[in-house]
């Protein structure tokens, strides 16, 4: 079923009618592409290979196929999140390389986001709030299972240093 919602998504991409309705059908295959496929057409995109007619892609979407495709463990996630971080190294590029690193899965990069959010380590409140949907990204599961007890027990201290947004998302 997951394939044929892609599908759905690609197709509408390159022919819905308004650009509204193809960029959010663009925006709606990010965090949806799971197959090969799908994941190859954010790299077409990302790339330039393949087109949205009408929609130029922004930063902000190109740093969001690099989070979905690390998050989903495509093996070009770690090198476009590299190559990325080289290229934009405005304020936001900076934020958005910190956000993507989260959908690692890799135990010791849990660790280390997790400590980091404990630890009041200087990320700005925003970014680690903005990196929480990928460090639980929810294939990722049985790497950050082990994190919902220690996260439940920091939150009456969250709750007197951070903001009360921030705890919510927490």
């Amino acid at each position: 079923m997951a394939e044929r919602f892609e599908n759905l998504l690609i197709r509408e991409i390159a022919q819905a009618p308004t650009p509204d309705l193809r960029i959010t059908y663009f925006r709606g295959l990010i965090p949806a592409a799971t197959s090969t496929h799908g994941r190859d057409v954010l790299k077409d995109l990302f790339v330039g290979r393949a087109t949205i007619p009408g929609v130029p892609l922004k930063q902000r979407d190109r740093w969001n196929i690099i989070g979905a495709l690390i998050a989903a463990g495509d093996p070009s996630g770690p090198e476009l999140l590299a190559a990325e971080s080289g290229r934009d190294t405005s304020d936001d590029g900076r934020k958005y390389a910190y956000v993507s690193g989260a959908g690692l899965a890799q135990p010791e990069n849990k660790e280390k986001y997790f400590a980091g959010y404990l630890a009041g380590s200087g990320v700005k409140e925003d970014w680690v709030t903005a990196s929480l949907p990928l460090f639980n990204h929810w294939s990722q599961a049985a790497l950050t299972a082990a994190f919902l007890q220690p996260a439940l027990d920091a939150l009456p201290k969250l709750k007197r240093e951070r903001k009360i947004f921030f705890v919510v998302n927490w």
